[in-house]
């Protein structure tokens, strides 16, 4: 009979231990877990609370992390396709925007290239001055030749004049270059030179003179 209650002793000692282990460990994490809380007393409270009653509280903090997370999960995963779809639909807009920049960026560059006026002659023409001689230039009037060496633009440009219909008038001043506005002068056509048609001779018949 005495061994019986030494037995039955030792187990509930052993019972109450482990108890307050467990209720130890489980205080200590309940004010681990409540160290926002700025009143330490309420900590420690809620602590020997919690750890005395473990075998309440540790089910129903199970519980409540259980409904807790059933009820987050979809709405975080509702938040991250909802952010997924802002991204995909921002890059959209971005790519989108980027293909309207490039067609503005071609539009302006076909409509400087249309606007931008092309020069009236290029470097190389053998040009003469327009008839009357508008400019009232010295030497650059209709019957010169000139050679383009440099153009600028639509409007100027650098010739030498290289021939002159009067040449002795003019001979100081061949090879000399001017700088004139391209309105002024024409461009010298090459005249296509014909070659001679050869004439066609009639064939001659030879009369036999008539022996006497």
């Amino acid at each position: 009979m005495e061994g019986n209650l030494i037995n039955i002793g030792f187990a509930f000692v052993g019972k109450v231990s482990l108890y307050l282990v467990i209720a130890t460990l489980v205080g200590m994490g309940i004010y681990a877990a409540t160290k926002k809380w700025n009143n330490k007393s309420d900590r420690i409270a809620a602590a020997i609370m919690g750890g005395a009653l473990f075998p309440i509280s540790v089910p129903i903090t199970i519980l409540v992390f259980w409904v807790w997370s059933i009820v987050s999960i979809p709405k975080r995963m509702s938040e991250n396709q909802s952010t997924d779809v802002e991204e995909c639909s921002q890059d959209v807009v971005d790519c989108r925007e980027r293909v309207r920049a490039l067609e503005r960026s071609d539009e302006i560059a076909s409509s400087e290239s249309e606007t931008v006026p092309k020069p009236k002659f290029k470097v190389g023409d053998l040009i003469t001055g327009v008839r009357g001689n508008p400019a009232n230039y010295k030497h650059l009037y209709e019957g010169c030749a000139c050679r383009v060496i440099e153009v600028e633009g639509d409007k100027a440009m650098k010739v030498i004049l290289v021939d002159h219909i009067d040449f002795n008038a003019h001979r100081e001043q061949i090879g000399e270059r001017f700088k004139a506005p391209q309105r002024f002068f024409e461009l010298i056509k090459p005249v296509a030179k014909k070659r001679p048609v050869a004439s066609k001779k009639k064939p001659t018949t030879k009369v036999a003179k008539k022996k006497r």
